[in-house]
């Protein structure tokens, strides 16, 4: 009923007002309030459009949907099941606003920071130290309940802490898939799922096919190609990072485009830099040129040699409700399923002399 609702009282405005947001892969319109546009306008929110969400599948891939993209069909999620819920909402539209450029494939390279996901710090940085602190407690919203959603420090329709999915990885999923080709409707699948503050909860037929992007998603998030490229990715940030005495934590004030410009104009004092960017931005295939040893269950970082140990530390093994019951209490495949996304957790190794 308030699907429909919302629904209906979107589509009464027939022309696309700049201030009405049409979310294409759930075909909803949402006008979003006069709150929500102030922080939309905003540089932190607005730099979110050059980020692209997949990390550097854009380099070789369909997949060049960004984080901007991928924050507003969150927050039309939660305009449709939460309209009235302020919080949720706000939340929602700003979970990702601290990512990197590059998004994860480039974290490990700020190990010397002790951070051990430096996103979170800048989420938590731009939440309560610029001009979007200063929108949220105009409307007398502390950005430390924002923040609270998003690291999920306790249930919410966004973070469920109990594995069970919510509306964040949810978009990812779906967006993910939708943009790699899969043929699925994601406007007909919203219709056939509820969202409370323990997670998605929908019927058995469609929890299995929510399950089938899941499992496709880390298929794709975790082939040779988008792993070859993450670990240059990341050798990348770390050469650049050490030689250009740029402070680390500004970096998320950084579009990857102006990251790209910067990285430019060092590859004039490092061949490395400049191949390595080449071969990135550039080459259209990597998986056949070089061959990956992977060592299950070991956690290691990039030593800065002739070879580049990236670190898968976790995967997304979510899952859904049926009824309240989680579908792989009742579904044998999908638990299998979900069980063996830990297969690709461990350290990959990339020699490089092949490429360099």
């Amino acid at each position: 009923m308030v699907v429909n609702t919302v629904i209906n009282l979107s589509c009464k405005t027939q022309n696309m007002a700049k201030d009405v947001y049409y979310e294409p892969l759930y075909k909803v319109k949402v006008k979003p309030s006069t709150f929500e546009k102030e922080i939309i306008k905003t540089y932190w929110f607005q730099r979110l459009k050059y980020i692209h969400h997949t990390g550097v599948d854009f380099t070789f891939s369909y997949r060049i949907h960004t984080r901007y993209q991928h924050s507003l069909g969150v927050y039309s999620l939660a305009t449709l099941f939460y309209p009235k819920n302020e919080l949720i909402r706000l939340s929602a539209l700003l979970h990702d606003i601290g990512h990197l450029p590059f998004s994860h494939a480039v974290e490990d390279a700020y190990k010397s920071t002790k951070n051990k996901s430096i996103h979170h710090k800048f989420t938590k940085n731009i939440l309560f130290k610029t001009e979007i602190s200063d929108i949220l407690r105009s409307r007398g919203i502390p950005p430390r309940a924002v923040y609270d959603i998003i690291e999920g420090n306790y249930n919410s329709p966004l973070k469920p802490r109990n594995n069970i999915l919510g509306m964040d990885l949810f978009d990812c999923f779906v967006r993910d898939m939708y943009y790699s080709g899969m043929r699925f409707s994601p406007s007909r699948l919203i219709k056939k799922i509820n969202v409370a503050d323990n997670g998605i909860n929908t019927d058995a037929a469609t929890g299995k096919n929510i399950n089938r992007l899941i499992i496709n998603d880390h298929k794709l998030m975790y082939s040779k190609e988008s792993i070859i490229r993450s670990a240059l990715a990341q050798r990348l940030f770390s050469l650049v990072l050490s030689m250009s005495g740029y402070d680390k934590d500004e970096m998320f004030r950084y579009s990857e485009y102006e990251v790209i410009n910067k990285i430019n104009k060092l590859s004039n004092r490092s061949k490395r830099i400049k191949k390595i960017l080449s071969i990135l931005l550039y080459s259209e295939t990597l998986r056949d040129k070089i061959d990956i040893k992977f060592i299950p269950n070991r956690i290691e970082s990039d030593n800065m040699g002739d070879e580049i140990k990236y670190a898968v530390k976790k995967v997304y093994a979510k899952d859904v409700l049926v009824n309240g019951t989680p579908l792989s209490a009742i579904d044998k495949d999908v638990n299998a399923s979900l069980l063996k996304l830990n297969k690709y957790i461990g350290t990959y190794i990339i020699p490089l002399h092949n490429l360099l």
